[in-house]
């Protein structure tokens, strides 16, 4: 199918995959036939939609729960968010528009008042709000709430920062060299911004774990110097002092992933003004911060160790030692269950120590000097 014919405003574009390379053997659908895994990537030409004036970014939701992706369209020229709702045949209804703030630069969906229905988080770059636009659950949302942030915001992105399961806001604004951070209340609701200083004409944000700790940090790549800055969160909310990485010049976005295996989270950033992407992969040592209360108590004859994680990434094991020596002879694997109990028959003296196995073969170690 190939719509090009567009009568008014501007279009988004979609491609239709139409075969893959380089995926011969056993995926999870099952195994390639050897002569489609010989086969090179294509796709089926563009389909246009019309949306607003000068749309500048997309996202992905269901946001009338028949299971088809749906579209949000941020329109920077018309101060409005358009919605598409997938038809599940690879094809998209027209536009509904909804208002928003002026310059809407971003789009991000999340559930912010826990009614299980999307909802969107839009920053507005010319009149310093974000707009927050919650969703029914038919494919329409109501109208806007706006929230104050610094100058120019920019770039936006979802994340709970204080573990209490309510999403929150991180905001970059651009104009003020600073990250706004709004904590959800779990009603559809914000609280006021914190701000953090990063660099100058901070663009975009990413979230990701970057030390490991279970606690959600912050990456915001600063167009103004040419480098990316990396907030760790502390869990309650709140975020450290950043630090700065060098990326190419006039940084723009920037996105997470573990590109070499190791559990670590990895960074790219786009650099718009030298025609590259930069990539710099996590440096984190293994940490143990993610274990939590472990100890040791008498059980009969043997003992009981215990202890709880906080997060799992990069984790592939525990040991047991007392003195230096195995407790028990088997890697103790991850489960989903994140409270740990393991007895022993034995009593071994002490120290007892907990060593984290990390997929990079890295090792950190918890101690506990006795049974209590």
């Amino acid at each position: 199918m190939n719509r090009t014919r567009v009568t008014r405003g501007l279009a988004v574009a979609l491609l239709l995959t139409g075969g893959m390379s380089g995926l011969g053997g056993a995926t999870p659908f099952g195994t390639i036939p050897s002569a489609l895994a010989a086969s090179t990537i294509s796709f089926a030409p563009q389909a246009t939609y019309v949306v607003g004036n000068s749309p500048i970014r997309v996202a992905i939701g269901d946001f009338n729960g028949d299971g088809h992706p749906d579209l949000a369209v941020a329109n920077r020229g018309s101060g409005t968010v358009s919605v598409l709702l997938a038809k599940g045949d690879g094809t998209f209804g027209a536009q509904t528009t909804y208002s928003v703030g002026g310059s809407p630069n971003g789009v991000a969906i999340g559930d912010f008042n826990g009614d299980g229905h999307p909802d969107l988080a839009v920053p507005n770059l010319s009149d310093r709000t974000v707009s927050v636009l919650l969703g029914k659950g038919d494919g329409t949302f109501g109208a806007q709430t706006t929230y104050p942030v610094g100058g120019s915001p920019d770039g936006v992105a979802i994340g709970d920062f204080n573990g209490d399961g309510h999403p929150d806001l991180a905001v970059t604004n651009f104009g003020d060299g600073t990250v706004g951070v709004l904590l959800g209340k779990g009603d559809g609701t914000f609280g006021a911004q914190t701000t953090y200083p990063v660099g100058p004409s901070p663009q975009d944000v990413a979230i990701g774990d970057f030390n490991g700790d279970g606690h959600p940090d912050l990456a915001v790549p600063n167009f103004g110097d040419g480098t990316v800055s990396v907030l760790l969160g502390k869990g309650d909310g709140t975020f450290g002092a950043q630090t700065t990485y060098p990326v190419g010049s006039g940084p723009f976005g920037v996105a997470t992933g573990d590109f070499n295996g190791d559990g670590h989270p990895d960074l790219a950033v786009t650099n718009s003004s030298s025609g590259t992407v930069s990539v710099l992969l996590s440096r984190a040592n293994p940490t143990a911060a993610s274990v939590s209360r472990f100890r040791v108590s008498h059980r009969g004859h043997g003992l009981l160790f215990h202890w709880r994680l906080a997060s799992a990434s990069g984790i592939v094991g525990f040991r047991l030692l007392a003195h230096g020596r195995r407790v028990t002879s088997h890697l103790i694997p991850v489960h989903a269950n994140q409270v740990y109990r393991v007895t022993v028959r034995t009593s071994p003296a002490g120290p007892y120590t907990l060593r984290v196995l990390f997929s990079s073969g890295r090792t950190a170690t918890v101690h506990l000097l006795g049974p209590r």
